[in-house]
């Protein structure tokens, strides 16, 4: 017994290796880090956890051949794309459809978002590529289910028409991230899961002498992930379309030519498929290039919903804006359709409780109103009452640009036709046979219950009954004994009695609380009103405006095409949207810290023009560390957004409010900032403010060279003036932001009028403007190779400064983004190629932003120089950078 005796029977036992002892070998035995040495393990994302340690070739018998290498038939020369009409409201495509993101804000992160491809495959055997690029984690996710708060991502085909959300119809079929194949109701385990910044490729064979024919296969960074898979019966004999869904993430797609990760035969991708076998969807864009959207005036509970039922019906290219939609979306992405609404409830405004608060309130419903217009569909706005109400329709019909849209009001009043009626009748007949067979349903779900429960009535009364008995017969046993012995059932000990204080405590403490003391109130009272009168004395007082209305145009005039942000002159974390009116960021692997900014392609030279900025989500993500980045334990509160709206020279940093020479501009709080200078001369604004920018380079106007700023069409500041320094030069609109999306508005419209006249910048003079000049050649990527300490990197600042354009990808590159974007500089360390990057913030700290960078940035088609000296000299790393790029 004790220490001794264990140590004496150990010194006995037979010496056997641990592993044998534990019933291991030693090959599975897990290596243990060292975390003295090593550090704690790398935390992982979900979507790595769910893929855990398999193996990387499952061993997979190959059965496809390489192509036919004589195939000289024409080849597809149009793009893969995105048409609008067949993604849901909420995917944003950038850098031309090679990076798809979906809306989150408002709790539009909860929904499903599904993309189709316009062009399909009929016949052959093709394969395209997809990569999880991000893991998005908002704030309020915890507050609901596990089933949506998991990132879903659904890689496959389906069929033109068929439902956007992937695999649930019997005319698609797809992989989910979790290794899953899925088509209609059936789901079955096939494959291992995939993870982030891991290449899947998906290969459709449709080619009838294969022995594979008529199937798809996954395969993981090159190597088959599962046996090939048969298609659907309802597959078979039709154009078969790329098609991916996914929620809480975004995703980079490659059609090809050239594939990222090539499989162990040679197979051609989508984009070099031959003409004959492939089928190309019809352009949503009509001849005119005008869209149109509808808004239906009805009154309420007149047929007005059934209406529209039957005009989508008829008009299977109309999108539906309305409330009602957006509840049927959240169902149909996971979310249980809530049992209860609120008192107001109506078809027109619905009141669901989701119990998530963002979905409760249906805030979803001001960004999916805010982003529609700028993403070209045919809409039809079913808004009842705002339809029927002026000013509010005149709101609505405000945000579709005349330009781009032909708006029709559809007056839905008055004796409908037959076969309305008839369609109505029918509907009814069919809601009222559906309920009444519900009622059956639950009528005997109803029956079997209360018999069930008046069985275990009957059976509970007779336990009771037989308990009684037994309670009587010891109570009668207990009785007689104690009259045995001389005492009676009244010799036992009576019952507590109850404290007469208690009552009197009581009402003391209850008058205490009655008695407040009412100088406390007095004061509280006067300190609110002191903090009001404060805030009153800080806000700027209304600026009165001495700006004149614009003459008429005349001459030559810039066209909208012609102005556009998130080109070359752009940080690599901007990805622009419908043709630049929309500015999005990446937000996930420590880029959430990081500022980005773009630089209009049109400066102005003289002349007074304006541009439109509104803020339609903010994106902010959880960080590992503290927002003030001084914070160094635990997990931290979401990152700060940030706006900054001003104008720069061409040659001036891509950061507004740096500290840089060549910038000015106003943020989100109201500061402005020139050069290293700042102060608060404005108001602040939010997310739905349409924000104005006002450039006065007009010699003869009371504030010739000033900058100005308006809220929502009214100043907020007066006029700043613009430093000599700048004059003489074009001055660029700029935008530099975080964790934020932006729509711009350069023209010719305005969303919020100005108190005067004024022309937008696509829309000015001709003369007034200069083009920025042609940078850097496209597609272009450089990889310098150099020794250490031989000017290595003194070559790069040179290449840089003589070719306009290019951007750095390298660690030193973000160190400065970093400190830039304000973050704390982290103490000195490591080389110049490789600095080491402790800034206490462990997505800045573990390389996932040159990483994911890296995936990015070739999609963007810029000129990129990538100053990696030691892995430009070593083959394998040099291999892996250049297979990002494709050829």
């Amino acid at each position: 017994g004790g220490r001794a005796g264990a140590a004496k029977r150990a010194a006995m036992a037979p010496k056997r290796p641990i592993q044998q002892m534990r019933g291991m070998t030693p090959k599975a035995m897990p290596q243990m880090p060292n975390l003295l040495h090593d550090g704690p393990p790398a935390k992982v994302s979900r979507l790595e956890d769910a893929a855990g340690d398999a193996p990387a070739n499952p061993g997979f018998a190959e059965r496809e051949v390489d192509a036919s290498p004589g195939d000289t038939r024409p080849r597809l020369d149009a793009g893969v794309a995105f048409d609008p009409a067949d993604m849901t409201l909420n995917v944003l495509p950038a850098h031309d459809g090679r990076v798809l993101r979906a809306l989150s804000d408002g709790g539009l992160h909860f929904f499903l978002a599904g993309a189709r491809a316009s062009t399909g495959i009929a016949q052959g055997r093709y394969f395209f590529e997809v990569r999880v690029l991000e893991v998005l984690n908002p704030a309020d996710l915890r507050r609901t289910s596990h089933a949506i708060q998991k990132p879903v991502v659904r890689v496959g085909v389906s069929a033109a028409k068929s439902p956007l959300f992937l695999g649930e119809a019997e005319d698609g079929i797809c992989f989910d991230m979790d290794g899953y194949v899925a088509s209609g109701k059936q789901r079955s385990l096939v494959a291992r899961a995939f993870k982030r910044n891991q290449v899947v490729g998906l290969l459709v064979n449709l080619d009838q002498a294969s022995p594979n024919a008529n199937t798809i296969s996954l395969f993981h960074d090159g190597q088959r992930a599962c046996e090939p898979q048969p298609l659907p019966e309802a597959c078979k004999g039709k154009p078969l379309f790329p098609h991916i869904c996914f929620r809480h993430t975004s995703v980079q797609l490659n059609f090809g030519p050239s594939a990222l990760a090539p499989l162990p035969f040679k197979c051609p991708m989508l984009q070099d498929a031959a003409k004959a076998d492939v089928t190309l969807t019809p352009s949503s864009v009509p001849k005119d290039g005008k869209f149109t959207v509808v808004f239906p005036a009805a009154m309420p509970d007149h047929g007005g919903f059934d209406w529209l039922d039957t005009f989508l019906d008829e008009h299977p290219g109309f999108v539906e804006l309305s409330d009602r939609k957006l509840v049927e979306w959240a169902t149909a992405s996971g979310l249980p359709k809530p049992a209860k609404h609120g008192p107001k409830h109506s078809n027109d405004k619905p009141e669901w409780m989701f119990g998530v608060p963002s979905l409760d309130a249906l805030e979803m419903r001001k960004v999916v109103s805010a982003v529609a217009p700028l993403v070209p569909r045919q809409y039809v706005v079913m808004e009842l009452k705002s339809n029927l109400i002026e000013a509010e329709r005149a709101e609505m019909t405000r945000r579709f640009a005349p330009t781009l849209y032909r708006r029709i009001a559809e007056v839905v009043v008055g004796e409908p036709p037959e076969d309305f009626k008839q369609r109505v009748r029918a509907m009814v007949l069919k809601d009222k046979q559906a309920r009444l067979d519900d009622e059956f349903k639950q009528r005997q779900v109803d029956l079997q219950r209360k018999r069930a429960i008046e069985q275990k009535q009957k059976e509970m009364v007779e336990r009771r009954k037989a308990l009684a008995a037994q309670m009587q017969a010891k109570k009668d046993e207990q009785e007689a004994l104690l009259a045995q012995i001389g005492r009676g059932p009244d010799g036992a000990e009576g019952e507590p009695k109850d404290d007469p204080m208690e009552g009197t405590k009581d009402e003391a403490d209850g008058a205490a609380k009655e008695e407040a003391p009412e100088e406390g109130k007095e004061e509280a009272k006067e300190e609110a009103d002191a903090k009001m009168e404060d805030k009153k004395a800080k806000e700027p007082e209304k600026p009165k405006e001495l700006e004149q209305d614009a003459a008429e145009a005349a001459g030559p005039r810039v066209s909208p095409g012609d102005v556009a942000f998130g080109g070359s002159d752009s940080t690599l974390n901007v990805l622009p949207t419908m043709g630049g009116r929309l500015l999005l960021g990446l937000t996930e692997g420590g880029l959430q810290h990081l500022l980005a900014g773009t630089r209009a392609s049109v400066g102005l030279k003289s002349g007074r023009y304006m541009v439109e900025v509104k803020i339609v989500e903010i994106t902010s993500r959880d960080s590992e560390r503290g927002s003030d980045w001084g914070d160094r334990g635990g997990r931290g509160r979401p990152v700060p957004h940030s706006v900054r709206l001003g104008v720069s020279t061409a040659d001036s940093s891509l950061l507004l409010g740096d500290g840089s020479t060549g910038c000015l501009s106003f943020d989100a709080e109201g500061v402005f900032a020139s050069e290293k200078s700042r102060k608060r001369v404005s108001q602040k604004f939010g997310r739905d403010d349409a924000v104005a920018l006002l450039i006065n380079l007009d010699e003869s106007s009371p504030n010739a060279n000033t900058i100005s700023l308006f809220k929502n069409g009214v100043r907020i500041c007066e006029p700043q003036a613009i430093p000599e320094s700048f004059r003489g030069k074009p001055l660029y609109p700029h935008i530099t932001y975080r964790n934020v999306t932006l729509s711009v508005n350069v023209g010719p419209s305005p969303a919020a009028p100005l108190p005067f006249k004024c022309h937008m910048l696509a829309g000015a003079a001709a003369a007034d403007v200069e083009v920025a000049k042609a940078t850097a050649p496209a597609r272009e990527v450089v990889f310098p190779v150099g020794l250490p300490d031989q000017g290595y990197f003194d070559w790069v600042d040179n290449f840089l400064r003589e070719h306009a354009g290019y951007e750095e990808l390298s660690d030193r590159k973000i160190l400065e983004w970093a400190v830039k974007s304000g973050v704390p500089r982290p103490r000195p360390g490591g080389s110049v190629d490789k600095p080491e990057l402790k800034f206490g913030v462990r997505e800045l700290e573990d390389h996932s932003v040159r990483r994911l960078l890296g995936h990015v940035a070739p999609t963007a088609g810029r000129g990129i120089v990538v100053p990696e000296m030691k892995a430009n000299w070593l083959p394998p790393p040099r291999q892996e950078g250049r297979g990002e790029v494709a050829p």
